[in-house]
């Protein structure tokens, strides 16, 4: 049973065909030295722009800093800071939102990490009435009611 099941192995492997790309034939002309072969053009794939589209979750949009607090509360979770927004402008969602934001709407942004905890420095970055634009994800509150949209980046709009 071996025997068999090694040869039809072998068998199998020999009778593959190469993949190597043939060679393309260039165009038979009388004059080969003044005139040169064309190869064909090929058009590389277009993609879609890899900074316009989202993550799952998240939204991109710009807005006006309307007050930044300290230890609030957003759906029954203390941050250390949160940033009032107000939406001017939406750029662009992933998919999977939940409760889509819309221009003209106010919101409370958590920041979140490090820079949370130098809230000195986040008075200094936002002040208010300045234009910032954010990218954040979207998060169910526990009671799953509710959700909350954290900071991933901000950006300050001159």
């Amino acid at each position: 049973m071996n025997k068999l099941l090694y040869i039809v192995l072998v068998i199998v492997l020999f009778s593959c065909k190469s993949n190597s790309v043939a060679q393309e034939k260039e165009p038979f002309t009388q004059q080969k030295e003044t005139v040169k072969p064309q190869k064909p053009k090929i058009e590389k794939p277009k993609f879609i722009d890899v900074q316009k589209t989202l993550s799952p979750g998240t939204v991109h949009f710009d807005g006006t800093i309307m007050n930044l607090s300290k230890n609030s509360s957003i759906c029954d979770k203390v941050y250390n800071a949160v940033v009032t927004v107000k939406v001017d402008r939406i750029h662009g969602s992933g998919s999977s939102i939940v409760n889509i934001i819309s221009a003209g709407q106010v919101i409370n942004l958590p920041i979140l990490g490090p820079q949370a905890k130098d809230f000195e420095g986040l008075e200094q970055k936002f002040t208010k009435d300045q234009k910032a634009s954010f990218l954040v994800t979207e998060s169910m509150c526990m009671d799953m009611n509710q959700t909350v949209y954290e900071i991933i980046s901000s950006e300050i709009i001159n």
